[in-house]
């Protein structure tokens, strides 16, 4: 029985989100998935030139609609079959962006902790992080960026909660 009552729990809340918020969520759902079978089956020589390709029309947006776009990846991607990491969630937003014409950019950056070094892969619309917490860029090194414009001041992005939305 407690299967079933998460699973009502669930549809509740995707239905607050209204026919739109459900539909953005779909569309979240299979470009995570179609990102993860691209990433996890194709060579990386196969699929860079797609990660490096400027978006289409790189239009500005607001604020509120990079923000639901983002949640909308967060949902699709905690309900997928499969962890998605960083990277994944990346260049999914970017594709999702990019499907409603708005530039936006993949960042990758190390941070060295003792012996280890990690990676983390985040995106930014014209410079307002979307996916992490603002202070990303001060704890991780960009390594490069893939992007169709040179993102813009920071003045006036949302800050980003960090909470996990599910």
């Amino acid at each position: 029985m407690g299967w079933r009552s998460g699973w009502i729990r669930r549809a509740e809340r995707l239905g607050r989100l209204g026919p739109a918020g459900v539909l953005g969520v779909v569309e979240a759902w299979l470009t995570v998935a179609w990102v993860d079978a691209v990433v996890s089956w194709l060579p990386y020589r196969l699929w860079r030139s797609w990660l490096r390709s400027a978006p289409a029309g790189g239009s500005r947006a607001s604020a509120p609609e990079t923000e639901r776009v983002a949640s909308w990846i967060e949902i699709g991607a905690n309900h997928y079959p499969r962890h998605v990491g960083c990277l994944q969630r990346a260049l999914a937003l970017r594709a999702l962006l990019s499907h409603r014409g708005l530039s936006a950019t993949v960042r990758i950056g190390v941070a060295r902790e003792g012996q280890t070094i990690r990676a983390h892969a985040w995106v930014d619309h014209e410079g307002c992080v979307l996916n992490e917490a603002p202070d990303v860029a001060e704890r991780y090194v960009p390594l490069e960026r893939w992007t169709g414009t040179a993102p813009a001041s920071a003045a006036g992005c949302v800050q980003h909660t960090g909470r996990r939305i599910t």
